[in-house]
């Protein structure tokens, strides 16, 4: 039904009642404690359920301070060496939509970094992108995923693109082996 207030010509638009309260319901229950917090450096109201007071926290969005960034490393070892070669991820998954994680990432954080059905078909899967990607090479002989960690420093920050540190430059405690495949096991 139209408001006649608001049909004729030159006339002031005047909000309904439940577009006032629901103006007035931001302004007191989100804007207010909000700018409070922003201000006084404490929330307005205390002993709020962590799901309310998180909506009146501007700093919830940073609710946890990470002490380090982890990553991860898709290697192969090739036939009669010891090395283990770190692939490229940006050839592997040419789509990053998370900075320099891509897709890969997401799904070992997903499987809790722990060996199982998926990091065995994501290692059949590297091995048949190798092949794609080096026709006429041989296959690797093996195939492993592995994640590294590092931790956050004030005094030296992350300068520049950031990016992960080569295997070999991180201690043997900040680095861990998530699974490992021979190439027997992996092709069908």
């Amino acid at each position: 039904m139209e408001d006649p207030r608001t049909d004729a010509p030159g006339a002031p638009i005047t909000p309904r009642w439940h577009q006032r309260v629901a103006v007035w319901g931001f302004v007191a229950l989100i804007a207010v404690p909000v700018a409070y917090a922003g201000v006084a450096n404490k929330p307005l109201m205390r002993g709020l359920p962590r799901t309310v007071a998180d909506v009146q926290n501007i700093s919830c969005l940073f609710s946890t301070k990470p002490d380090g960034w982890v990553f991860f490393y898709f290697q192969v070892q090739r036939e009669g060496s010891q090395r283990w070669d770190t692939l490229e991820t940006a050839s592997l998954a040419g789509m990053r939509p998370f900075g320099y994680r891509s897709r890969l990432h997401r799904y070992l954080v997903s499987w809790r970094r722990q060996e199982g059905p998926g990091t065995r078909e994501m290692a059949r899967w590297m091995l048949s992108r190798f092949a794609e990607l080096e026709p006429g090479q041989p296959l690797p002989s093996r195939v492993r995923i592995a994640q590294g960690w590092t931790r956050s420093s004030v005094e030296e920050p992350p300068a520049g693109r950031w990016s992960p540190p080569a295997w070999r430059r991180l201690s043997p405690r900040r680095r861990r082996v998530i699974a490992e495949y021979d190439r027997e096991e992996l092709v069908e």
